[in-house]
């Protein structure tokens, strides 16, 4: 809340300067963050900004990603038109990508530094779309996603909290 008691300005998290973004500050005066583990979820239809946030959360080492390879929807595509006399057809041309902090090898494609066409592989490789999963309602597919996330919650406890002091 802001000192009038009503809702915070808007947080301004990209700019055409990145110098020119600050942290957002707790009251105590440290960096405001959420510390927990996360286990971000994809498929081949996750794409556009779903798709990018799988890829901040990858790069950074900041989550887990789980599922199969992402849609490889990272670019802006434009729709060009072209008709004449005897003919009509249309072309897509992409005119922006995201591209990522690093070039990445997925399987069955070259090292490249973007989504576009290629998608994010995932950490963790689990497919939803088995025989299985279609006959258990997806049982063995959730059972992996919870072993996943207990997994990274644990190995969070490992690093990151200090045993407690029994005396």
């Amino acid at each position: 809340m802001d000192r009038e008691g009503g809702l915070t300005d808007p947080i301004r998290i990209c700019s055409v300067d990145a110098e020119a973004i600050h942290p957002v500050m707790a009251t105590d005066g440290s960096v405001f963050s959420y510390a927990k583990p996360i286990l971000v979820l994809i498929d081949d239809l996750t794409l556009s900004s779903a798709e990018v946030f799988a890829m901040f959360m990858q790069d950074e080492g900041r989550g887990k990603v789980f599922g199969v390879r992402t849609g490889g929807g990272g670019g802006n595509p434009t729709p060009v038109y072209l008709a004449g006399v005897y003919s009509e057809g249309n072309v897509r041309i992409t005119r922006s990508m995201f591209t990522r902090k690093q070039s990445v090898a997925t399987p069955g494609f070259p090292a490249v530094d973007h989504i576009e066409n290629t998608g994010i592989f995932p950490d963790i490789v689990n497919n939803f779309m088995t025989r299985d999963n279609l006959l258990s309602g997806g049982k063995a597919f959730v059972d992996a996603f919870t072993q996943a996330a207990k997994k990274i919650e644990q190995l969070r406890e490992r690093l990151f909290l200090k045993p407690s002091l029994k005396h």
